[in-house]
């Protein structure tokens, strides 16, 4: 604030202007993606359909800071048809998660549960969570030219997530992993990039074997990260 003179001596009140320093702002937005699936749930997640079952499921994560509504959000296991599902309207929070059955049913379930049109294969697709204007990703397991790794029975697949200070979760899209636990609904705990060999199927004869008798046991075994060792 100034004063100047005026010709007949009178003094004139001037205001300078002002310049105040604001706080930093940020826009705010939902960004939803696939953090996390199971192609061969064999006892991890059942829904609530009729008869209930171990569906496959996607773990949909809001990583953005406000909610959304995925109404018109679709979720694909082709590449050359990207709306294949389409999402109702469904608020996720900020931060939040939101798991949906790839049953193949496209029916809601008793407790609201959402269901795809198609399943997983556990030998590796596609799959991937696409925006309403139907083209353009906002996630993607597998390509045009390669699918996601052959999955394992209620073992996941998904994004690294961990615990910022303060509560905040940091997800590593560049860090792609196995869990051996997994977490539909929370966030994804450090797994492993490979697995180490993992042994199904297993049989021996005979069923009931008398005293003193050799069994023969069989087994599929899958190699993977470390040894196998066998003794006699």
């Amino acid at each position: 604030m100034s004063r100047k003179l005026r010709k007949n001596g009178e003094s004139e009140l001037r205001r300078s202007p002002c310049f105040e320093n604001l706080e930093s702002r940020h826009l705010l937005s939902g960004n939803p993606i696939i953090s996390e699936f199971m192609a061969s749930n064999e006892s991890t997640l059942r829904d609530n359909a009729f008869p209930r079952r171990f569906s496959d499921w996607i773990e949909i994560y809001n990583s953005g800071d406000e909610a959304m509504d995925l109404a018109g959000w679709h979720l694909t296991d082709r590449p050359n048809n990207l709306n294949k599902w389409t999402f109702p309207s469904v608020i996720l929070p900020a931060e939040g998660f939101l798991h949906v059955f790839a049953s193949g049913n496209d029916v809601p379930d008793g407790s609201g549960n959402l269901h795809t049109n198609f399943s997983l294969d556990r030998e590796g697709e596609y799959l991937a969570l696409v925006q309403p204007d139907g083209t353009s990703l906002a996630s993607e397991f597998g390509s045009t030219d390669a699918d996601y790794p052959e999955q394992f029975s209620d073992v996941s697949y998904g994004l690294t997530q961990e615990l910022a200070p303060g509560g905040a979760i940091n997800t590593l899209e560049d860090q792609l992993r196995y869990f051996q636990t997994p977490t539909p609904g929370e966030p994804n705990i450090p797994g492993s990039r490979d697995l180490g060999p993992i042994i199904s199927a297993t049989t021996h004869t005979p069923d009931v074997p008398d005293f003193g008798e050799d069994v023969v046991v069989s087994a599929m075994v899958r190699e993977g990260a470390g040894t196998l060792r066998t003794r006699p």
